[in-house]
C-alpha cells in the first residue's frame, strides 16, 4: 500500500501497514486511556514536481477534521519504511512540536535500544506526518534508514527484517499502552 511504480511495496510501505495491524490486534479489547485511531493513508507519494501533488490521503483527512477534533488529537505517529536499514529514526519537519519525537527517543533508550532524531529534510515532508505537523499536532515519522531498494522492483519481502518491523512496532505499542493523561498533556505543551 502507498508506494509508487515500479516498487513492489514490501518496505514502502507494507512494513508500516503490518506493524499497524499487529498493534491494533494487540490493543483490541485492552482498556486504554486514550482513544486510538488506526489509519492507512493512500496517495502519499509525489506524482510530479508540484509539492501539492502528494499526501492526498493524510491532507484530506486533516482538512476534514473540525477544530475540536484537531484539538483532541494528542499525537500522530507515521510508521513508514520500518523494515530495512541500519538506523531507527524519529523524524519531524522541525516546524511543529518535537515533544512526541523526544518522548519516543527517551522511551527507546529506557527499553535498551537507540532511536535517533533526524529532521525530515523536505520542506513538504516525506511522509504522512506533514499535514498533522503543519497544524501543530506533535508527530513522529518512524523509519529505519537507509533502504537502497525503495521505489524499485527490489523492494521485496525478502529484504524486510521482521525484527526491525517488530522493534519499531513494539515501541509504538508500548507508547499506546502507557499513554495516560499526564503523558498526553505533556505532548501539547
Amino acid at each position: 500500500m502507498d508506494s509508487k511504480k515500479p516498487s513492489l511495496r514490501a518496505n514502502d510501505n507494507a512494513s508500516g501497514c503490518a506493524a499497524l495491524l499487529e498493534i491494533a490486534r494487540n490493543v483490541a479489547g485492552s482498556p486504554l486511556y486514550a482513544s486510538v485511531e488506526f489509519v492507512f493513508f493512500g496517495a502519499e507519494e509525489m506524482v510530479d514536481t508540484n509539492p501539492d501533488h502528494h499526501h492526498d490521503g493524510s491532507r484530506r483527512y486533516v482538512k476534514s477534521m473540525s477544530a475540536a477534533q484537531r484539538k483532541a488529537v494528542s499525537a500522530m505517529i507515521s510508521l513508514d519504511m520500518i523494515g530495512v536499514g541500519s538506523t531507527l529514526v524519529s523524524r519531524t519537519m522541525g516546524i511543529g512540536p518535537k515533544s512526541l519525537s523526544n518522548l519516543l527517543v527517551a522511551r527507546a533508550k529506557t527499553a535498551g535500544f537507540k532511536l535517533s532524531y533526524l529532521r525530515d529534510p523536505s520542506t513538504v515532508g516525506y511522509s504522512d506526518h506533514e499535514p498533522f505537523e503543519r497544524i501543530g499536532i506533535p508527530v513522529s515519522w518512524m523509519e529505519w534508514r537507509n533502504d537502497p531498494n525503495y521505489h524499485t522492483t527490489r523492494d521485496t519481502a525478502n529484504h524486510v527484517s521482521a525484527a526491525k518491523v517488530a522493534r519499531a512496532g513494539q515501541l509504538v505499542l508500548d507508547f499506546v499502552l502507557a499513554a495516560d493523561k499526564a503523558m498526553l498533556a505533556g505532548l501539547r505543551k
